[in-house]
């Protein structure tokens, strides 16, 4: 499978309420998405989220990234073999810019599943998954009376996982986890693997999370994001990936389509460049 270029876009789409943390809020999304055009016409989507106050990245950074190596990886990537030996040549380069290279990587992995028609767990050597994926609940550093209303519609839908978004006034954060006390003890308190996301990302990155949720196996102990429609006033993709009650993903219910198996609306996106 040839690459034949990469194009880059944004989409800003505006959140459904404002979420708070320590470093920021936000009330939209900021994302770097990325197309990887092949010389056939299919073309396979990947999403990355730059965030100075977790990786030290910009979204003009992220761009400056793609731009800079955008030819290598065309003359270079032909399939995951060739893939995976571009990355342990660049590893600084990308250590330096995770979210961009994220972007990247996963347009290209759903391009090579798109032409081997396989989805994105069987393009990488894992199985496709097959059972609900259980996601842990996000509270954000809203206003006590937010905070409070949050964490009732979690326990309203039968959330037994919480991360909790500190804002370092120790009352304010005590407060905060008292208001838990009352369910602390159907709470599992060891840890293993949590796989995170990005306040935002569309259902691009959910999707890609999922063959590292699978990794993780018995490690798992939690999973952040399949937020969709819940938290962005629009999703970018068709299905919109989203937790249901008790914090589960169905996968039976995605689609079977190879790669990451979602249709992208192309019209929704604001063009950054090409290359």
């Amino acid at each position: 499978m040839r690459i034949s270029r990469f194009s880059a876009f944004t989409f800003p789409v505006p959140f459904k309420v404002v979420f708070r943390h320590a470093s920021a809020s936000r009330d939209r999304a900021e994302n770097l998405i990325v197309a990887a055009h092949a010389e056939d016409g299919r073309v396979g989507y990947g999403e990355g989220c730059p965030r100075h106050y977790v990786t030290g990245e910009t979204v003009p950074g992220g761009l400056a990234f793609i731009r800079s190596h955008a030819d290598s990886l065309v003359a270079d990537v032909r399939d995951v073999g060739s893939l995976r030996a571009w990355i342990a040549e660049h590893r600084d380069a990308i250590d330096r810019n995770p979210a961009a290279f994220c972007a990247m990587e996963i347009a290209m992995l759903d391009l090579f599943g798109q032409a081997s028609g396989e989805c994105i767990e069987e393009l990488v050597g894992l199985s496709r998954p097959s059972s609900p994926l259980r996601y842990s609940a996000v509270l954000g550093n809203a206003p006590y009376p937010a905070y409070r209303w949050q964490l009732r519609r979690y326990r309203k839908r039968s959330f037994s996982d919480f991360k909790v978004k500190l804002s370092g006034n120790p009352a304010r954060d005590r407060r905060k986890m008292l208001a838990l006390a009352g369910i602390a003890a159907r709470i599992r308190l060891g840890i293993g693997t949590i796989v995170g996301c990005q306040v935002g990302e569309t259902s691009i990155l959910t999707r890609a999370a999922l063959p590292v949720m699978q990794c993780a196996g018995a490690d798992l102990v939690a999973a952040e994001g399949a937020f969709g429609t819940q938290l962005l006033q629009r999703d970018l993709t068709t299905p919109s990936l989203m937790f249901g009650e008790g914090g589960l993903l169905d996968t039976g219910a995605m689609p079977r389509a190879p790669g990451l198996g979602l249709t992208v609306s192309h019209k929704e996106l604001k063009p950054l460049g090409d290359w």
